[in-house]
């Protein structure tokens, strides 16, 4: 048995590392003013955006909501 030096010697061509990007849709949400937002207890206030968009698109896709929540 010939012993080898770990390189395999491949006639083919490398393989291209990038994928090609695709762009999802851009959502705009009408987000409430601040006088409107949810009250949250303080302990909440840094995930409060996250109930705010969970209540926004709890009409149109309600799993997805639920699991914002």
């Amino acid at each position: 048995m010939a012993s080898s030096s770990g390189t395999k010697n491949n006639p083919d061509p490398p393989r291209s590392l990038s994928r090609r990007m695709t762009k999802m849709p851009t959502r705009v949400l009408d987000l409430p003013a601040e006088d409107e937002a949810l009250d949250v207890p303080s302990c909440l206030a840094s995930i409060a955006p996250i109930f705010r968009v969970a209540n926004e698109i709890e009409k149109e896709n309600p799993r997805v909501a639920y699991l914002c929540m």
